[in-house]
């Protein structure tokens, strides 16, 4: 892996997007995108990012359409109550198995 993927790769996957807060690991990828050869990048009203490569700056061979197609959130919490104990309550944001996380490291 180039070094400047990975740095992209730790800066996408360190930047927090729980449900309904996408944008700011978004706007890590369209500027990755943008800085990597796309001609255009926009959004749409349903807060989907896309990137487009103009048809001239393909090389000879190459598809002409290419979809990739993921998430952009990711499991979160929100901290609603620490206790005299020290020990930290959290609801979830979005829909996640609560069950699935226990134990897990947060940040």
């Amino acid at each position: 892996m180039r070094s400047e993927s990975l740095v992209f790769l730790r800066s996408l996957l360190d930047t927090p997007s729980p449900s309904g807060f996408e944008r700011d690991g978004q706007r890590i990828w369209l500027s990755y995108v943008r800085a990597n050869g796309a001609t255009r990048t926009w959004n749409d009203a349903y807060g989907n990012c896309f990137a487009e490569l103009a048809a001239t700056e393909r090389g000879a061979g190459e598809p002409l359409t290419i979809a990739v197609c993921g998430h952009a959130d990711e499991i979160g919490l929100m901290v609603n109550h620490f206790d005299s104990n020290g020990f930290v309550y959290c609801k979830q944001i979005g829909g996640i198995d609560a069950g699935s996380i226990v134990g897990k490291r947060v940040q």
